[in-house]
């Protein structure tokens, strides 16, 4: 889990290499500059998201599943 207070695609953008390597990713996200970012970078990289809370996204990389409680 990710949650820097407002600096998730500093952090995300630091750590490509390791994002390669992981199928799933829960943050939280201030703002929608941030939100864009995020969700840009991340679904270049094969990521797809979905709101699990307020400001709280999961992102995974198929063929992960979502258990259905994670949904919204």
């Amino acid at each position: 889990k990710i949650d820097v207070e407002g600096m998730a695609l500093r952090v995300l953008r630091g750590g490509i290499e390791t994002l390669r390597q992981v199928g799933i990713i829960i943050l939280e996200v201030h703002g929608n500059e941030e939100f864009t970012g995020v969700t840009n970078l991340l679904e270049s990289m094969g990521f797809i998201w979905q709101p699990i809370a307020s400001n709280h996204m999961v992102f995974v990389k198929p063929p992960i599943k979502l258990p259905q409680y994670l949904g919204v």
